[in-house]
């Protein structure tokens, strides 16, 4: 049974709101993991945010579906910190419990997502 290739990250959706996440603010975090986010509206301090590596920005024609992407992690965070952290997404077929997770690669994710979580003063301290 062969499984479909993982997406580029073009075809990627923030699971909870629909919106493609490569459209979001993004900070290159190392080893071509990017950490993309979006603030909230509304005077919500906070914003969601989707990790992927083996990311390519180049624009969908350039780099089509032969850019396969990971997901690594992706939540919300909110005026308080982390509320909500998932690992891995459905929709690059890594959701869910892990076999040897790369640690280095979350600790990277969650050491960029708490600097930009005080960047914008959600850390409770």
């Amino acid at each position: 049974m062969s499984q479909e290739p993982n997406p580029s990250i073009h075809d990627i959706t923030y699971p909870e709101t629909d919106e493609f996440v490569y459209k979001w603010n993004h900070i290159y975090v190392n080893r071509g993991i990017y950490l993309f986010y979006k603030r909230h509206e509304n005077d919500v301090k906070g914003f969601n945010f989707y990790s992927a590596e083996n990311v390519e920005l180049r624009t969908y024609e350039e780099c089509g579906h032969g850019s396969s992407i990971d997901c690594i992690i992706w939540g919300v965070v909110y005026y308080d910190g982390v509320r909500h952290l998932y690992y891995g997404d459905y929709q690059t077929n890594n959701y869910g419990y892990h076999y040897y997770p790369d640690i280095d690669k979350i600790c990277l994710c969650l050491g960029a997502l708490v600097a930009l979580a005080k960047q914008y003063n959600c850390i409770k301290i």
